[in-house]
C-alpha cells in the first residue's frame, strides 16, 4: 500500500495538535543541548602509534570495559586499518582508518573513532584531508544511519549526528542535525529521532532531486514522521507548495489511511476533478479493501471498490466494482445527458492443496453501457468487443467413475450489448465403464462383449438472453429457458483384418423442456400505407400485407428424443519416398480414411408432434414447417425425414525430410497439416442424395508464425440461379448437364501472421538459451545492448481473408479482411521508451484502426510520459514522482473522450 500524507490545515493547531519538540536533556548527560560540533571536539594531544602499511591486515582486538553503573565488564570488539592506541591515562581508545567498534548490538564504523570509557561516549567522524566528507555508519541492531559526525552515549542510549541520513520504508530522511534516543530496553517506549532542517524524499541520489523540506521533525522508526511547517523543494529550489505540518506514515506492513488522488484534471464538460482519491483499509492479514472516487465539480463522479484476499493453502482472489455517472451537454438539444456505467470483476483461484476432491474457480467480467470504452481510452479497452465469465465447482468421488460439476457462464458483446447468461448449469458425468468386463480374467484375451462400454451425461441448464440495459428487469426472468438433457452412448471397438478399427455405437438423447412454441396464422392482421393527396379531403389507403404468423410460447412439460445407430471404420495408410542425394531426403504421405454408416428415424412423423405446419400467407396458401421445441436451451430435433447416410472423411498429412548442413543430419518438416475431405450419401433421401464435398487444409510457414487455412466446397449437382444470386441446389447431376464431375461453389483462404521479434531473433541466433523473461529482465536492468533489445517485446499481426464464390454473374472475388496491427514497445535508451498499445491499418476501409501510441521518459526519481489516441482526440501527458510515498506530486495534463469527441 502506498504511504499517504495526511495534510492537516493550520486551524487544527488551535485545537491542540502541536508538533513534538525535542525533550530537555537531563543534567549530567554527555550530549550538549546546543547540538554543536565544538562541544564534542577533543583538544588534548593524542599519542599515536606507528601507522600500518596499506597492504597489511587491519588491527583487531578485544577490550573489556565497564559501561555505566553496571559492575560487570562488557566486551568490545574493535578494529582499525591504519592504527590504534589505548591511552590508559585518559582511559580512551583511539582508532584510525576503517575504524570499527562492536558493542553488544551496536556497531559503529568510521574513518576515526574515539571511545571515552569514563564517559561512556563514542565519537566518530569521517574525513578526507581537512574536510569531513565521508560517512559514519551507526547500527543499533535494527536501523542503520549514516552521518558525517556521530556522538553516542552507551549509558543513556542517546546520540547526536550531523548531516545524518536514514531510510524508513521508501523514504530517505536527510537532516543537517539530529538527536536520537534508543529505547530498546523499555518495550513501552519507542525509539525517536529529532531533526533540524531535514528533507524527506523517495529519491536515493546523494543530492535529492526533490523532497519535502521542514525545519523541525520527529521520527519514530517504523511508525510515523511528524513535520512542522514545510514546503516542497524541487532541484533544491523551494516551491510555493506549503504544508502547515503533516504526517508521513512509515509503518511496516499495510496500514489504513487516505489515498491522495493520482490525477488532477480539468474537463470542459465535467469541470475540475480529482481522480483516484480514496481510503485504504487492511481488514486483516488475509484481506484488504480500497475505496477510490473520481469527483468533478459539475456533477460527474465515479466510485471504485477493490479488495484482495489470500487465505493460505485455501484460495486467493480479488474483486473490483466500478460505477460511473457522467453528465454532458447534448449539442443538438442543449439538454444534459446522463450516462451511467458499471463494471464487475472477480477472480478466485483455489489452492491445489485445499481439497483433494473439490475445486472451485471463478473469473467474472461483466459491464453495462460499454463501461471500459466510456471510461478508458487505451486500445485494449476500446477494441475489446466481447467479454466472458466462468465460475465452476467440480466434485469427484474417490473410487467412483462419476463426478458432479456446477457452473455459471456469461458472454457479452460490447458492440450489440447482447448478454447471454447460463445459470445454473449442473453436469453429472459418468466415465466410460465396461459392464460386461470380467474382473478376474487373468491373462486371457477379452471377449467381444467385454469391450462394450457405456457412458452417460446428464445436464440441467437455465439460460438468460437479454441486453446489458434490461438485465435487471422482469422481462429477463420471463424470457429464461430451462431444460434437462440426458445423453447415453453404448459402443464397442474391435479389429477387422488386423488393420481396420471398427466402432459400432448407439446414441440416445432425451430432453425435458418446460415450454414449447405454437404458431398460427392471423388473417385479421394488416399493414397499410396511408397517402394523403394535395386535397386533404381525398385519402387513399394501400394495403400492402394481409395476415401474419403469430408465435406464442406455451408453458408446460414437453420431452423429445433423438436416436442414432451406426458404425464407423478407420485405418491408416502410409506412403514414403527416400532420396539419397539432394536437399530433400524423403517424403511421407499419411492417409487416415474413416467411413461410417448412421441411421436416425423420421422426426417429421405426425405421431411424434415434433414438427408442425403453419400457413405462410393469405394469397399463396403455402405452409411452412416449424419445430415446437425451437428457441430452447438444448435446441430441437432435426427437421428431416429418415436418415440412412454413409459418411466419409479422408485425413491427409504431408511430411518430409531435408538435409541440414549445419547439423549433418536429416530434419523433419511438415508441408500440409490435416488436409481433410468430407461428405456423405443419404440412402433414405428421395433427391439430392449426395452432399457437397468439403476440402480443408492448414499449412504453416516461418516456424509457425504464419498459418494458412484453406477451404473449398464442390457440388455434384447443378444450381438454379433464378431464385438467389448464389443459387439453389437442384436434383440434376453436373456430369449430365455440363460434363463436369463437380461444380465449384466457393473457396476461402485465410492467412494469419504473428511476427514476434523473439522468434525472428531465434532464426539468426539459434544457440541462444535466454528466455523472453530473461531478456526483459536484462533490458530493464542494463538497457538495450543490441538492435534486438530495442524491439524485444515487439509484434506485428496481419490477417488476410479472401474468397471466390460462384454466382449467377460468374465467379466473384472478395477480400473480407485485410488489416495489419503493431503492438509492443521500443526501448530507445536506458531512459526512453516508445509504446504502441495498438496501431494498425485496415486496407479494406483504407483507414487507421484506433492508433494508441505513447512514450515514457525515466527521470531517475521522476517519470514523464504521454499517451495519445487521435481517433478520439484524447491524450494524457504527465510528469510525476515514481510510485511511492510521495507520488501525489504530479503534474498531469489530459483531455478525456467526452471533450475529445466533441472537437472531432
Amino acid at each position: 500500500m502506498k504511504s499517504s500524507v495526511y495534510i492537516v490545515f493550520f486551524i487544527l493547531i488551535c485545537c491542540g495538535l502541536a508538533y513534538g519538540q525535542v525533550p530537555e536533556q537531563e543534567s549530567g548527560e554527555e550530549i550538549s543541548e546546543e547540538m554543536s560540533l565544538e562541544d564534542v571536539e577533543n583538544d588534548e594531544e593524542v599519542e599515536e602509534s606507528d601507522e600500518l602499511q596499506a597492504d597489511e591486515p587491519a588491527i583487531q582486538d578485544t577490550l573489556r570495559v565497564k559501561i555505566g553503573p553496571d559492575p560487570v565488564d562488557r566486551e568490545i570488539v574493535y578494529s582499525a586499518r591504519d592504527s590504534s592506541d589505548l591511552n590508559r591515562k585518559e582511559n580512551k581508545l583511539y582508532l584510525w582508518g576503517e575504524a570499527k567498534i562492536e558493542y553488544e548490538s551496536y556497531i559503529i564504523e568510521a574513518d576515526e573513532i574515539v571511545l571515552e570509557m569514563d564517559n561512556n561516549l563514542a565519537i566518530a567522524r569521517s574525513k578526507d584531508g581537512e574536510q569531513y566528507v565521508g560517512q559514519v555508519k551507526f547500527n543499533d541492531g535494527g536501523e542503520e544511519m549514516l552521518a558525517k559526525f556521530l556522538k553516542y552515549n552507551f549509558k543513556t542510549k542517546k546520540g547526536y549526528m550531523e548531516v545524518a541520513r536514514m531510510q524508513q520504508g521508501d523514504l530517505n530522511i536527510i537532516s543537517e542535525k539530529m538527536k536520537f534516543i534508543s529505547e530498546e530496553e523499555d518495550e513501552y517506549k519507542d525509539d525517536a529521532g529529532f531533526g533540524q532542517s531535514a528533507i524527506f524524499t523517495t529519491c536515493n541520489a546523494p543530492t535529492p532531486h526533490f523532497g519535502v523540506r521542514s525545519y523541525k521533525q520527529k521520527i519514530v522508526p517504523d511508525k510515523v514522521v511528524v513535520v512542522g511547517a514545510s514546503n516542497v523543494e524541487i532541484g533544491q529550489v523551494p516551491t510555493p507548495l506549503v504544508l502547515p505540518f503533516g504526517f508521513f506514515p512509515i509503518t511496516k506492513g499495510a496500514q489504513k489511511g487516505i489515498i491522495f488522488p493520482n490525477d488532477y484534471e480539468y474537463s470542459e464538460q465535467w469541470g475540475f476533478g480529482l481522480r483516484g482519491i480514496g481510503y485504504y483499509i487492511p481488514i486483516s492479514e488475509k484481506m484488504d479493501l480500497t475505496v477510490l472516487a473520481d469527483i468533478y465539480l459539475r456533477g460527474s463522479w465515479g466510485l471504485q471498490v477493490d479488495s484482495r484476499y489470500n487465505f493460505k493453502y485455501k484460495a486467493t482472489g480479488s474483486y473490483n466494482l466500478m460505477y460511473a455517472r457522467r453528465l454532458s451537454e447534448n449539442l443538438q438539444t442543449g439538454e444534459q445527458d446522463v450516462v451511467t456505467t458499471t463494471s464487475i470483476r472477480w477472480t478466485h483461484n483455489q489452492d491445489p492443496k485445499a481439497h483433494p476432491y473439490q475445486t472451485f474457480t471463478g473469473s467474472v467480467n461483466f459491464q453495462t453501457n460499454n463501461h471500459q470504452s466510456v471510461n478508458f481510452n487505451d486500445a485494449q479497452s476500446v477494441l475489446q468487443n466481447s467479454i466472458t465469465s466462468n465460475v465452476s465447482y467440480r466434485r469427484t468421488f474417490a473410487g467412483k467413475p462419476y463426478n458432479l460439476s456446477a457452473s455459471l457462464q456469461h458472454s457479452q458483446n460490447t458492440q450489440t450489448n447482447q448478454v447471454n447468461i447460463t445459470f445454473p448449469q449442473l453436469d453429472f458425468q459418468m466415465q466410460r465403464i465396461f459392464p460386461f468386463e470380467k474382473k478376474n480374467r487373468g491373462g486371457n484375451k477379452p471377449k467381444w462383449y467385454e469391450e462394450i462400454s457405456l457412458t452417460y451425461n446428464g445436464r440441467m441448464s437455465n439460460r438468460f438472453r437479454t441486453t446489458d440495459s434490461t438485465i435487471w428487469t422482469r422481462q429477463t426472468l420471463d424470457d429464461a429457458r430451462f431444460g434437462i438433457q440426458h445423453r447415453a452412448a453404448v459402443n464397442s471397438n474391435f479389429r477387422l483384418f488386423k488393420y481396420i478399427s471398427v466402432v459400432p455405437n448407439v446414441d440416445v438423447t432425451e430432453v425435458w423442456q418446460f415450454s414449447s412454441v405454437n404458431k398460427f396464422f392471423d388473417e385479421d392482421f394488416a399493414i397499410s400505407d396511408t397517402i394523403i393527396n394535395v386535397n386533404p379531403i381525398d385519402t387513399i389507403i394501400n394495403v400492402d400485407t394481409v395476415g401474419q404468423i403469430i408465435t406464442e410460447r406455451v408453458n408446460g412439460f414437453r420431452a423429445w428424443r433423438q436416436y442414432n445407430v451406426g458404425a464407423s471404420m478407420n485405418t491408416q495408410l502410409f506412403g514414403t519416398m527416400q532420396f539419397k542425394k539432394g536437399f530433400i531426403r524423403g517424403l511421407r504421405h499419411v492417409i487416415k480414411p474413416t467411413v461410417s454408416m448412421n441411421f436416425s428415424p423420421d422426426y417429421q412423423n405426425p405421431n411424434l408432434d415434433y414438427i408442425r405446419a403453419v400457413r405462410r400467407d393469405l394469397l399463396s396458401m403455402d405452409s411452412v414447417f416449424y419445430s415446437v421445441f425451437e428457441d430452447n436451451i438444448f435446441g430441437a430435433p432435426p427437421q428431416t425425414g429418415r436418415q440412412l447416410s454413409l459418411n466419409y472423411s479422408i485425413m491427409n498429412i504431408f511430411e518430409g525430410k531435408y538435409w541440414s548442413r549445419k547439423d549433418s543430419m536429416d530434419r523433419k518438416f511438415k508441408m500440409f497439416d490435416n488436409v481433410l475431405i468430407t461428405g456423405n450419401y443419404n440412402f433414405a433421401a428421395d433427391s439430392l442424395k449426395f452432399s457437397q464435398i468439403n476440402f480443408s487444409g492448414t499449412h504453416r510457414i516461418l516456424k509457425g508464425m504464419t498459418v494458412i487455412q484453406m477451404r473449398m466446397v464442390l457440388d455434384p449437382y447443378e444450381r438454379d440461379y433464378s431464385r438467389s444470386i448464389q443459387g439453389t441446389r437442384i436434383n440434376k447431376f453436373a456430369w449430365n448437364e455440363s460434363g463436369r464431375l463437380l461444380n465449384f461453389v466457393n473457396a476461402t483462404t485465410t492467412i494469419n501472421s504473428n511476427l514476434r521479434m523473439q522468434t525472428v531473433r531465434s532464426w539468426f541466433e539459434p544457440d541462444r538459451t535466454e528466455t523472453e523473461e530473461d531478456d526483459k529482465e536484462r533490458v530493464d536492468r542494463l538497457g538495450p545492448q543490441s538492435l534486438w533489445d530495442w524491439f524485444q517485446d515487439f509484434s506485428i499481426n496481419h490477417t488476410l481473408m479472401m474468397g471466390v464464390t460462384r454466382t449467377a454473374n460468374g465467379s466473384e472475388f472478395m477480400i473480407g479482411t485485410n488489416n495489419i496491427q503493431v503492438v509492443g514497445s521500443i526501448v530507445l535508451t536506458d531512459n526512453w521508451r516508445i509504446t504502441l498499445g495498438s496501431i494498425g491499418y485496415d486496407f479494406n476501409q483504407r483507414q487507421m484502426t484506433y492508433p494508441d501510441v505513447g512514450f515514457q521518459r525515466d527521470l531517475h526519481c521522476w517519470e514523464m510520459g504521454m499517451n495519445w489516441q487521435p481517433l478520439r482526440g484524447t491524450y494524457n501527458f504527465y510528469i510525476s514522482v515514481k510510485p511511492g510515498s510521495l507520488d501525489f506530486l504530479k503534474v498531469p495534463y489530459r483531455k478525456n473522450n467526452e471533450d475529445g469527441l466533441r472537437r472531432l
